[in-house]
């Protein structure tokens, strides 16, 4: 691990770096063991091979097995094989899977924010040394400070992560209607889908939901449907 210099009483930054990004591995391979529970094909006995078929490259560096074996000692949860009763188990699956959404859409959004406001910091430093040296007119001053990008707050990702939103959802949905509670679960995506302002990820789920394929992808696992 790297050694760094931190001031006391302030947080370390390569710790919350190393966090971040533990934290980050983490998700995307639990995002991989929740999609494999939805579609039927998780082994009950994934921790134990985790690192194999999840992420083969762990052993490379600290903060790579530190994610694996945050994901392998995970307490049992009702949406892997033979937990529990179905409903209780695509309930949680949601749950899991709107949580690693929400944090990954978080850190998005930080990262703009991060962003600008190291474009700010910039051109206010830059602005405190030529007012030092005379060398700001004031004509320039103002062009500087008003080119500031504010109107790029927005997250660029922003329709991304609706869309993959909207396909958790859809996926729940999915799930009751294949139990028997009757929903227009295509109907609803693909009304949700025009809202996305993202042609081509529209076209993809226009796509997938012209065919079979993804109503078959989206029953219930059967080892929720026969419950714990």
């Amino acid at each position: 691990m790297s050694m760094s210099m931190s001031v006391p009483g302030m947080p370390d930054p390569f710790q919350a770096i190393g966090a971040r990004y533990v934290a980050t591995v983490r998700d995307r391979l639990l995002g991989t063991v929740l999609e494999r529970a939805r579609l039927g094909t998780l082994d009950p006995g994934w921790r134990s091979t985790a690192t194999e078929r999840l992420y083969p490259h762990a052993g490379r560096a600290d903060d790579d097995r530190a994610a694996v074996m945050e994901l392998q000692q995970l307490s049992p949860q009702l949406w892997e094989p033979h937990r529990g009763p179905w409903r209780a188990a695509l309930d949680a699956w949601f749950i899991a899977q709107f949580e690693i959404h929400e944090r990954a859409r978080m850190r998005s959004a930080q990262d703009v924010v991060s962003l600008l406001e190291a474009q700010g910091g910039r051109t206010l430093n830059t602005f405190r040394v030529a007012s030092l040296t005379g060398t700001y007119t004031d004509e320039a001053v103002i062009e500087e400070l008003t080119t500031l990008p504010y109107a790029e707050l927005r997250d660029p990702n922003y329709p991304v992560h609706l869309a993959q939103r909207d396909e958790l959802v859809a996926s729940y949905l999915a799930g009751l209607n294949d139990a028997g509670i009757s929903n227009d679960w295509a109907g609803w995506l693909r009304a949700r889908s025009e809202t996305w302002g993202n042609p081509m990820v529209e076209n993809k789920w226009r796509l997938m939901l012209s065919g079979p394929t993804l109503a078959q992808m989206w029953r219930l696992p059967d080892y929720w449907r026969n419950g714990g």
